[in-house]
């Protein structure tokens, strides 16, 4: 029997060469078009941090961080006012970019839809507070009214400045008592931070009050006879008596003319403030029989403290009064507004009559 004749069979054959070089290119051109997406998703992040804005819509905001506040709730305060243009984008971001656990700079932060990513975190991360410009003016009156005005949009609460302001062992260290210090506190514009203490923050108006009462006030109310506590009280009534400031240098004359001549004053405002409602036109009995060493009516000299919170306008016409023998002021009965003065009783009755007869025709109670 004729035997079959045997070949060398080969390892390999072209057809799998060809296989395992497609596979290899495969492999290749997923992996570098893995690494083009990888660095185009890169640069889209990198062109939305650096450049595109936060958001599609809505007004700016404010977030206020405490030392309690976490990453996730300065987003939370950020997306109640602000539509994300890429919310998930932002979330990643702030993962990467801000710490997670009550490490972020106190404060209070202004944020706008219009910022890239990058401002935003920057302004996070850098503690670039917004502060807070505190208005105090001329209608506040109480001590009261002061506390609420300086406190209601700071993160202090207003029984911690109350209680600063009560304290006469502070108060003292200040050379002030718990009523004149309210003499501290001069109308203006202040900018503070959110999260100010009531010492830094009384501290702030204490550094103006220092930089208005100069060497030269004080020597001119001096002169006068007045401390600067006593010169801001009487500013105080005169600024209430009148809504006139041309004529503020002739009712401070006339104030200073019934102390020094021993005379109550018998202010109108004084009475008003005593009686706690300052919504009264016409003042009548129930004001002038008021019970408060604030009523110039029953108290003779001044007041405690002042009755509202004078400008240095007003300050300073009183440092500068105009001096004459006037002892007696009314309204003008042709309701201008300007006071009709008068050295003598009898002159004086007339005019107050004059006014009174006015008040009664208008109706006015």
């Amino acid at each position: 029997m004729k035997r079959r004749k045997t070949y060398y069979q080969p390892k390999w054959r072209p057809g799998q060469d060809r296989r395992k070089a497609r596979r290899r290119r495969t492999r290749r051109s997923f992996i570098v078009t893995f690494f083009v997406l990888l660095a185009l998703l890169i640069m889209i992040t990198l062109g939305l941090y650096r450049l595109a804005p936060i958001g599609k819509s809505g007004e700016g905001t404010y977030v206020y961080i405490t030392e309690e506040t976490t990453q996730e709730e300065v987003l939370q305060q950020i997306e109640k006012r602000i539509l994300i243009r890429y919310p998930s984008v932002l979330h990643r971001v702030a993962s990467w970019v801000l710490p997670k656990e009550k490490l972020l700079k106190e404060g209070r932060y202004r944020i706008e839809p219009s910022m890239s990513m990058r401002t935003l975190f920057a302004t996070l991360q850098g503690g670039e507070e917004s502060l807070i410009t505190l208005k105090l003016n001329r209608t506040t009156r109480t001590q009261e009214d002061l506390i609420k005005t300086l406190t209601q949009e700071l993160r202090m609460k207003p029984e911690e400045l109350r209680d600063k302001l009560h304290d006469a062992t502070y108060c003292l260290s200040l050379g002030l008592d718990t009523i004149s210090i309210r003499t501290l506190f001069i109308p203006g514009e202040y900018k503070v931070h959110w999260d100010i203490s009531p010492d830094s923050l009384i501290a702030t108006f204490q550094k103006q009050y220092n930089e208005f009462w100069t060497s030269e006030r004080k020597q001119l109310a001096s002169e006068v006879g007045f401390s600067p506590a006593e010169i801001t009280t009487i500013a105080s009534i005169v600024q209430e008596e009148s809504a006139k400031k041309d004529e503020y240098a002739t009712i401070a004359g006339l104030y200073i003319n019934r102390l020094r001549n021993n005379m109550k004053l018998q202010a109108d405002p004084t009475a008003r403030y005593a009686y706690g409602d300052f919504s009264v036109n016409r003042i009548g009995k129930d004001q002038l029989n008021a019970n408060s060493p604030y009523n110039t009516y029953k108290v003779k000299g001044l007041p405690p403290g002042p009755i509202c919170y004078p400008e240095t306008e007003t300050i300073d016409q009183v440092l500068h009064y105009k001096k004459h023998d006037y002892i007696y002021m009314c309204a003008k009965a042709d309701f201008s507004g300007y006071h009709a003065f008068a050295s003598r009783y009898m002159e004086h009755k007339q005019n107050a009559k004059a006014y009174q007869a006015e008040l009664d025709r208008r109706s006015i109670h």
